[in-house]
This record gives C-alpha cells, structure tokens and sequence, in this order.
C-alpha cells in the first residue's frame, strides 16, 4: 500500500493544445454529474481548448464540488481548459481505479475547501493533482474496479428505468394536451411567483431546533436526498405539493417539489390559481410541457443561466378542464408506484455504494 499524489501517477501531462472551432468539443455542462458520462452538444471549441486522450479522466475546476468528472471514451477529444486531464501511468495503476476514488465527497470538499471566487467558485488544476491518493497494488486495485464497475453499472441501469417513466409521462402529456389539443395561458394570467428568502451560511443550523423550519436549497431539489439544514427565519412556508423553480445555475428551470419549509432565494414558488390549474396538474405540465424547453431557449448562452419573473411570466401553459387535468394525475399517479420502486431501490445502490467507498477509499 502506498500513499502517493495524483501527479505522482500521471504521465503526458503536455496536452496538445486544439484548434479553435473544433468539434466535437466537451464543456463541463456536458458532463451528466450523475452519471458520469458527456454528451456532444453542437457547439465548438474556444480558445485553451485541449486534446485529451482516451481512458484520460477529466475533473472540472470550476464549481468543482458538483462533481463533473468523467472518462474519455474516444482516442482523443477537444477538452474545455476548465478540465483538469489525468492521464495516469498504466503500470502503476488502473485508471478507473482513479476514477471511482475521486468521484466522492471527500474529494469534492477538497476541491470545494481550495477554490476561489463567489459565483464561479474555482480551484487550480495543481490542487486536483496534488491531491493524496491511497494505491494498493495493481491486483488490489482490479479487484476493486470490478466492485465498482458492478454497482455503477446497476446504479445505470436503475436510471434508466426511471428515465424511461419520464419518457412515458412526457409522451402521455403530449398525447393528451400537445399540439394545441388544448388551450393554453401565460403563466402570469393563471399563477403568482414568490421568490425565497437569503439566509447566511452562519444562521443555518444543521440539528432541529423549536421555532426552526426546514431551509430548501437548490441540492435538496437536484441531488436529492441532502442532510437538511434548519433556519428560525420568518418567510413562507411552502409545502410538500408546492411547485418549486430553480433560478439560478446550470439547474436554472429545474421543477421540484416534495418538501416542506423555507425556500432559499436561488429559488421560486409558482403559487396557481386552482380555480384555473391545480397544483398537482401545474407541476407536472412545467415538468413534462414545453417550460423546459421555453427556459432553454431564453437562457441559451449565458455563462451562469439566471431566471427572472419577467423572463417566466409569459410562457404559455398548457390548461385544459379541471376534469382533464385530474385525468392526467390520475395516470401520472398509477406509473409513479413503478417509479418510486425504482427510486428506492436506485437509493439502496447509491448507500451501497458510499459504503464500499468508505470501506476501500477512507
């Protein structure tokens, strides 16, 4: 067993550098954070860009406790300069031994406890390669790998049930209300939006406490189940059916719902008019409707996509008769038992995983 850093494992750290306007070109929002993989979008290269190569795991620096870290598949790809490459020495180790190591927390905090700057915190790539790694010999750490491909595979396997509900849900809604089968309003005309409240880090509590509320982050919504914090600030309180909008971020237009407490003032409440559109019918026409793609198009480009009321009070909504809509969440109810088998058992691989990385990882 030796106690090693990361940049004593690599090898061809000069990267070549990548042409601009060269495609295919990964950013770190290419990098799905749960699963680890990158998905082409039709953009190109900037300039800083580099070449990674395959097998080579690429670790963003920027916002770096999001964990978008993943492996390249190809023989070489165009890498943002936001990516720090390890290209580790295959005679010491197998690199997706680094791989499932570094996709923890701990590591996360790490990067998190070395980063600078407010909206975009970002670490160096020195502080990824100078983290400290634990390297049993190259059997030992084959033997792990298989663990882990094991479970990683099931954990994808699970997502991809659940992702095939939400094709079902979104495919029933288009088939129900879509193309103009119904009639439609501005979200202004038939909602109310109530922005959450700024709380500072030091007046979070993280034990219940009398007279406290649950305070709801944008992580409890995304990356869900989050330790909760609590907060004696007064605000609204919303509950577990009230509809909730990300603002900001790369989750900007996120639709969530399930808790109850004080929302943070990265996020938005759209309150309905149910004598127009319930609550339960709302969240799921913004989840399975065209919002998404509506926020997409008014967000397209921006560095650090942010909503605003004027930017949402305008997209039309798809309101059919109460009697429809309850139609809808009646099917929506019925597919969601299948669903929810899923996500337990999806949550049992994941506190299945933290514990073999607890076990062989510290």
């Amino acid at each position: 067993m030796k106690y090693l850093k990361i940049k004593d494992i690599i090898i061809n750290n000069s990267f070549e550098k990548v042409p601009v306007g060269t495609s295919p070109y990964i950013e770190i929002g290419d990098i799905d954070i749960f699963s680890k993989k990158y998905q082409y979008k039709d953009k190109k290269s900037v300039s800083g860009a580099k070449y990674a190569l395959k097998d080579s795991i690429i670790v963003s620096t920027v916002r770096p406790t999001r964990g978008a870290i993943s492996i390249v598949n190809e023989d070489k790809i165009a890498v943002s300069n936001a990516f720090a490459i390890i290209n580790v020495d295959k005679n010491q180790c197998n690199y997706k031994y680094i791989f499932y190591m570094i996709n923890n927390q701990k590591f996360y905090d790490y990067l998190g406890s070395n980063s600078f700057g407010a909206a975009y915190p970002t670490c160096s790539k020195e502080d990824v390669y100078n983290y400290e790694i634990v390297l049993p010999s190259l059997d030992e750490q084959n033997k792990i790998v298989k663990i882990f491909d094991n479970i990683f595979d099931s954990i994808s396997i699970k997502n991809q049930q659940i992702l095939h509900f939400e094709q079902l849900v979104k495919s029933q809604f288009t088939e129900m209300f879509g193309n103009n089968k119904c009639k439609k309003n501005m979200l202004k005309n038939i909602s109310k939006f109530q922005q959450g409240t700024q709380v500072p880090v030091e007046e979070q509590k993280e034990e219940k406490i009398d007279g406290y509320n649950r305070f709801l982050r944008i992580i409890d919504y995304t990356q869900a189940p989050q330790k909760p914090r609590f907060v004696r600030t007064k605000g609204r309180l919303i509950d577990e059916k009230s509809v909730v909008v990300v603002r900001y971020g790369a989750t900007a237009g996120f639709v969530g719902r399930g808790y109850s407490g004080i929302l943070a003032n990265n996020l938005f409440e759209i309150i309905p008019d149910e004598k127009v559109i319930t609550k339960d019918y709302l969240y799921m026409a913004l989840k399975y409707g065209s919002f998404e793609d509506e926020i997409n198009k008014k967000s397209f480009g921006a560095a650090m996509p942010a909503l605003s009321f004027e930017m949402v009070k305008d997209i039309m909504i798809e309101t059919p008769s109460i009697e429809l809509q309850n139609n809808f969440v009646y099917f929506f109810d019925q597919v969601n038992v299948q669903r929810l088998k899923f996500e337990k058992q999806l949550e049992k691989l994941k506190e299945l995983r933290e514990s073999f990385i607890k076990e062989y990882f510290g």
